[in-house]
């Protein structure tokens, strides 16, 4: 043991001081201590050869029994209550040693030799393949701490590994608490709930909130810039299961009160809100409406938006249109490019790919539905193109030329099965056993830097994160004068459609001129009676009543 002068009961002993553990040649040399609230400190110890051990350092007066002692095995001697039961959860490594020295008791931590979830979410690596794995682990452990009365002081992502073998380690017990015991003010970390910063009073409720953006964190990829604008999950995952999202968000409220009575409970609610138990659809209803919008009309007296609804009841196979003319065009304008959509969905329907929708027998395979959703769009695409591609234009085209465009959101229905491709900023619904979640992601500028793991915050001109950056009459034009196609990148989905399915398909002047409210009251219209026609029609006139700043334009599918 290495000398040092000495200390109070109530400080830590000095850096440097010396532990001899038993296995081991070399002493055990301690860092800088950090404080642990009702408990001592921790400490990172490390042995000659550089490798580290965490230490947690408690004072005679903070545990039962403990006197002076040599730095040798201590037999008897008792730690707090409840950090032996901190210690005893099946996710904490088994201490390697329990040592005392001066009257202070040190508990030294087995590390784990696995990466941590801070490590594999900031690498991304391995993530998608663990995903389900971490969640389920992290789930349990936070049910099995709660129930031994322990609670959180703070979540740190790198106080969590996972064995190759899917379980669970937690190597940081000092971050637990008595979960009845009071908080002390601290600075919150981007894990800690919001009453965590404003009362210092963390709980299982608080615990929750923090388990949300960990499971967040997992899904997406990537630890969340910021906790309270978070960017849609389907950001990251095209295919989330419905429900999933729903659930983060319930945990993730501001009020803990609305969130779920358990973190247990939050699990049942991530890994069954995916699990769909209903008959898949045998039926369909389908109408849609459109409006100019009133205010829209001051300034341009064109509906913009178009749809489409091409539906063969006997085999319940068809295709679904909405599309939103962007209207920046220097050349053409954007009724212009959702016409020549629409023209390209119709043909479709009208000839061949109506036709075997119509009268195939077989199976037709998602490969099928995605590729023909891609060369529809491609073909609207190329009928867009042909009007630049006018002599008339010949000399006025440069790089900074703005083309006819238009948002799609295309959609192929063949039995219970919705397959989807999105370009722009239009918007696809699904309310599913009462949840509304919008399930399309806009294509615009705020979207590509989150997926870019970039923060739009830096963006200095805020007004543009909403630029959309693909679109139907997608050209490059050269300084000749010249012009090129683009290839197109749709977002592509599918979606199981179950009896009881209701969908909108909308352009973005619904949710826009709805306001804030709009998610409550598309669920609201959309629960509201077996009518399409009423449906569609009543949600257009509620946005223009609202406001009427954009085109309007609702597609209702009902799922029998």
């Amino acid at each position: 043991m290495k000398q040092h002068p000495a200390t109070s009961p109530g400080a830590a002993l000095p850096v440097g001081t010396q532990l001899t553990l038993d296995g081991h040649d070399s002493p055990l040399t301690l860092g800088a201590p950090t404080t642990i609230e009702g408990l001592g400190w921790q400490r990172v110890g490390s042995f000659p050869d550089g490798t580290m051990r965490e230490v947690v350092e408690i004072a005679a007066h903070e545990a039962t029994g403990v006197g002076q002692g040599s730095g040798k095995s201590a037999p008897g001697v008792e730690l707090p209550d409840w950090f032996e039961r901190a210690l005893a959860l099946n996710a904490v490594p088994k201490a390697l040693a329990r040592l005392t020295c001066d009257g202070h008791l040190f508990v030294v931590l087995a590390p784990s030799p696995y990466p941590t979830l801070d490590r594999l979410l900031r690498r991304r690596e391995n993530l998608s393949f663990y995903a389900l794995t971490w969640i389920r682990a992290l789930t349990d452990f936070f049910g099995d701490l709660h129930e031994a009365g322990l609670a959180f002081r703070r979540v740190t992502p790198e106080s969590f590994s996972l064995t190759p073998e899917g379980s669970l380690v937690f190597h940081r017990p000092d971050l637990l608490r008595q979960a009845s015991a009071p908080s002390a003010p601290h600075q919150p970390n981007p894990f800690a709930a919001p009453e965590v910063a404003e009362r210092a009073n963390s709980c299982a409720l608080a615990d929750q909130f923090a388990l949300a953006l960990l499971v967040y964190a997992i899904l997406a990829q990537g630890i969340p810039a910021q906790a309270d604008q978070l960017p849609a999950l389907r950001t990251f995952v095209p295919n989330l299961p419905h429900g999933v999202e729903s659930a983060i968000l319930r945990a993730l409220s501001e009020d803990p009160q609305r969130r779920f009575e358990s973190c247990r409970a939050f699990g049942r609610a991530l890994f069954t809100g995916g699990l769909t138990l209903a008959a898949p659809a045998s039926r369909y209803q389908m109408a849609a409406a459109t409006e100019i919008g009133r205010l829209k009309r001051q300034s341009m007296p064109v509906n913009q938006d178009a749809w489409f609804i091409g539906f063969d009841a006997s085999t319940r196979r068809g295709l679904l249109l909405i599309a939103d003319g962007i209207s920046t065009a220097d050349v053409g304008s954007g009724d212009l490019a959702s016409a020549k959509v629409f023209e390209a969905v119709r043909d479709a329907w009208e000839g061949p790919v109506g036709e075997i929708l119509r009268t195939h027998g077989g199976t037709l395979t998602e490969n099928w539905h995605k590729t023909v959703l891609e060369a529809v769009l491609d073909d609207a695409n190329t009928r867009i193109y042909a009007f630049p591609k006018q002599p008339i234009f010949v000399g006025m085209l440069d790089p900074m030329t703005h083309s006819p465009g238009s948002t799609a959101i295309l959609g192929l229905l063949d039995g219970d099965q919705l397959t989807v491709a999105t370009i722009g900023d239009s918007c696809l619904y699904l309310l599913r056993n009462g949840v509304l979640e919008l399930v399309s992601v806009e294509q615009n500028l705020y979207t590509r830097l989150v997926q870019e793991r970039r923060d739009p915050r830096d963006v200095a001109d805020r007004d543009s994160l909403g630029a959309l950056t693909h679109s139907v009459g997608n050209f490059f034009f050269d300084n000749d004068g010249g012009i090129s196609l683009r290839r197109l990148e749709p977002r592509l989905m599918t979606l199981n459609l179950c009896a009881g399915d209701r969908l909108l398909i909308c352009t973005d002047g619904v949710p826009d001129c709805l306001g804030s409210d709009a998610t409550q009251i598309i669920a609201r219209e959309l629960a509201n009676g077996d009518d399409a026609q009423k449906i569609a029609t009543n949600l257009c006139q509620l946005a223009d009543d609202a406001l009427g700043a954009d085109n309007i334009t609702a597609l209702v599918v009902l799922a029998e």
